[in-house]
């Protein structure tokens, strides 16, 4: 008898212990995919604080940051293929705020900062 109760016992901690696919679903949402249809840039070549591209019609600081990123791939090609970001940095000048993201194009290995004029939605979640 006693065998069977350890055997029993033995296949329910097996069982239990056995690796099963979580069936929870997250709360949270990390859809990454922003839609940016909407936004416009406007300014100047973004190679300084005084030329910043300016980033208008984002709703909050998810939209412009991937709005920061698209307009890179647009001037520079692939991310990662023609060009790898190396940093990101905030700054704020006469009342406003500033993005300073630091490139490196792979052709040249040359860096580079582009700023952006994030006044319009910093600090918007």
């Amino acid at each position: 008898m006693k065998k069977i109760v350890l055997l029993i016992t033995f296949s329910f901690l097996l069982i239990s212990c056995g690796s099963t696919k979580n069936s929870r679903k997250s709360k949270t949402n990390y859809n990454t995919t922003v839609d940016i249809g909407k936004i416009k840039f406007s300014g100047g070549d973004g190679l300084s604080i005084e030329n910043a591209i300016v980033i208008l019609n984002a709703k909050n600081s998810r939209e412009g940051i991937a709005a920061e990123y698209t307009y890179l791939g647009k001037i520079l090609g692939e991310k990662f293929v023609d060009w790898t970001p190396l940093g990101q940095a905030l700054t704020h000048k006469d009342g406003k705020s500033y993005d300073i993201i630091t490139v490196q194009k792979k052709s040249s290995n040359e860096e580079l900062q582009y700023y952006f004029d994030i006044s319009s939605f910093f600090g918007k979640f």
